[in-house]
């Protein structure tokens, strides 16, 4: 599929779909609860961003792990942000999470403004990753990290194998289909576009901390 052709955002009413197997689906509560981990031990306090944040589970995670550090979410999808709004509300963190409708290729945001950016999933989704790449370069403070997160469309067979051992014989192996169908990208393919010339991360190293996803840390 060509690159004007790519999705970028999740409308309503599939947004709704996606926003319930976020909450419901105990493969993504571990993710939200690994990433937001992963931040606490890069920056104990600061202003995060994340890029291509859905319903909002996952700012909320970081600002009740992390109480002295206020989060950005941004996503394409406006009914995204109206629900991530709201699930801030519900959990009571409203006023340390913020969420604004934005491309994250040309973010409102001013040079060297963020002290961590974190993505989880969306990676496959970017038209020009690289543009997208270069915008959190610019978005993010001297020294600072990016974490970004995206899921192995060509996990091995243990990682599958993982996967029923921790979700079961019949959710597993539907997570892994769903996912290397629709919303992942090989470790070939996430290292291609990190190795890009154009990418103003020098600086980066990928990791396959746990199973079936792969996690970049690039720093600035």
């Amino acid at each position: 599929m060509g690159e004007r052709f790519k999705v970028e955002k999740i409308p309503f009413p599939p947004s709704r779909f996606y926003a319930f197997i976020a909450k419901h689906s105990p493969f993504t509560k571990d993710v939200y609860v690994f990433v937001a981990k992963r931040v606490s031990e890069e920056t104990t306090k600061g202003l995060v961003l994340d890029v291509g944040t859905g319903p909002g589970y996952l700012p909320i995670a970081i600002a009740k792990l992390m109480n002295e550090t206020e989060v950005v979410g941004i996503d394409l999808s406006v009914d995204m942000v109206r629900m991530a709004k709201a699930n801030a509300e519900k959990a009571g963190v409203a006023d340390r999470v913020k969420f604004e409708v934005m491309n994250a290729r040309k973010m409102h945001y001013e040079d060297s403004h963020f002290d961590i950016v974190v993505s989880t999933g969306s990676f496959h989704h970017w038209r020009n990753k690289v543009k997208v790449l270069n915008e959190i370069y610019r978005v993010l403070k001297p020294r600072g990290k990016a974490l970004i997160y995206e899921l192995r469309k060509d996990a091995p067979a243990e990682d599958r194998e993982d996967l029923k051992v921790r979700y079961g014989a019949v959710v597993g192996p539907l997570v892994y289909r769903a996912v290397a169908v629709h919303s992942a990208t090989t470790l070939e393919e996430y290292q291609e576009v990190l190795s890009d010339p154009q990418n103003l991360f020098k600086t980066f190293e990928i990791r396959l901390p746990v199973p079936f996803a792969m996690e970049a840390v690039l720093s600035k």
